[in-house]
Parts: C-alpha cells; structure tokens; sequence
C-alpha cells in the first residue's frame, strides 16, 4: 500500500520572475503477507515482514527562484530506513551484507544562468552538507558490504545549442 504526490505553489510568476515551492513524496508500507525463509537450519515466517530496500518515506522538497536570466533551484531530499532481508535484520552481519539501511537526507543547489535562447552555463552542488550515508547491502556482485555515497559534488556545464 501506499501513496505518491507532486504538488508544487506558484508564489509568483511574471515576465521577470518566478518563485515556487515543491513537493514529490511517496509514502510505501510493503510488508510480506506471508512465506517463510531459510535461515541456517529453521524455516523463519516473514509475514508481517517489511519489504526489503523499500523506504516507508521518499520525498524531495524545494524552492526555485529565476529572475530574469538567472535561476536557483535548492532542494531538499529524505529517504527513511529500510532493511536488507526479508528477516529484518537490524544488527549489521560480519560482511555488511545484511542489516539495517540507515535514514539519510540531503541538500542540492542547482544555479542557472542563461546568456541567450541558445546558451546557458549551469553549476550543481550536490549533497552540499557532503552526508555520508548508503542506499544497499549488496550480497553478490561488486562483493558484499554497503554502496556509500559519493559525498559532495560539484558539476558544471555550458550548453550551447546550435
């Protein structure tokens, strides 16, 4: 079961400018209805079990400015904690592989300036509080552990369009 939106405000928009504040958040509630998984020699019931790798909450939230030929995009985004296995694991195991996958959040800025119709130059910072955090415990391949996050980043791009 669960739930999905999008909603954005337009506080202002004009020839000139333009501020709004948005939203796109989905709300999951996954659990097993029933089965049974192996664990060492015992059969374990998962029912009543949270899905694995699914987030309860995922939601990204923020404000745009433009005025003129200039724009801001600053953007917040939340990701609540899930589990690896089916079991629930909390406590990670010896290899990382299974466990509890931590709640995380982050900060973006995206900047914009454009010189004509066809010409821009854009600069993204992301994870601007640079949050160390991971989204999976992998079992197999690339080996077992936790995917971390890349830190902070910083792009930049010209675009010129022809």
């Amino acid at each position: 079961k669960g739930v999905e939106w999008l909603s954005e405000l337009k506080l202002l928009e004009n020839q000139y400018a333009r501020i709004s504040i948005f939203s796109a958040t989905t709300y999951m509630q996954g659990e097993y209805t029933s089965g049974q998984i192996r664990n060492g020699n015992e059969n374990i019931s998962i029912k009543g079990n949270k899905l694995e790798t699914v987030p309860a909450w995922i939601s990204r939230n923020g404000l745009q400015l433009a005025y003129k030929k200039v724009s801001c995009n600053l953007q917040y985004s939340y990701v609540s904690s899930s589990y690896s296995d089916a079991l629930n694991t909390e406590t990670p195991s010896a290899n990382g592989a299974r466990g509890l996958v931590p709640a995380y959040d982050l900060w973006d800025c995206n900047l914009a300036f454009r010189f004509s119709t066809g010409t821009s130059f854009k600069i993204s910072l992301n994870n601007l509080t640079n949050e160390q955090y991971f989204t999976k415990r992998p079992t197999g391949y690339p080996g077992q552990g936790v995917w971390p996050s890349d830190g902070r980043s910083f792009n930049a791009a010209v675009n010129i369009r022809f």
